[in-house]
């Protein structure tokens, strides 16, 4: 009986918060004390989820930077630039899109991951469908 009780227990536990999640998209997409750029000029909507130092101690020495992580909705049917200063990693949430980096494109689906080296274009064309990109920039100085 513990074991029945205790894997109801965590299908709760992690399955609550995906069903909240679904229940209200716009809450997963901006939180309330940073809400989502609503301007009709500007497509994309940004929202910072966190940004702050970074500091590593490698044997060489220390090492500083920052970490800027945001959540990107893009409509359909729009190309938008995804700005950032050093190493990016995007993970797509939502949809399908094709980037364009360094004149290569390649089509990406719901999940995916990828990375864009510092200094590196990162263009998004989406299609018929609109799309949830997140986004984390590592900038050392």
């Amino acid at each position: 009986m513990r074991p029945v009780i205790f894997t109801l227990f965590l299908t709760m536990l992690f399955g609550l918060p995906v069903i909240a999640q679904q229940l209200s998209p716009a809450a997963a997409i901006c939180p309330r004390d940073n809400p989502c750029k609503t301007d009709d000029q500007a497509p994309p909507q940004i929202c910072n989820r966190y940004s702050g130092s970074l500091s590593f101690r490698p044997a060489e020495g220390p090492i500083q930077g920052s970490v800027l992580m945001q959540q990107w909705q893009i409509a359909n049917d729009e190309t938008a630039e995804i700005p950032h200063q050093g190493l990016l990693i995007v993970n797509l949430r939502a949809g399908v899109l094709v980037t364009e980096i360094e004149g290569e494109r390649k089509q990406w689906r719901e999940g995916s991951f990828w990375s864009v080296p510092a200094g590196k274009r990162l263009i998004v064309h989406t299609a018929g469908d609109s799309v949830v990109l997140q986004t984390v920039d590592f900038i050392i100085q």
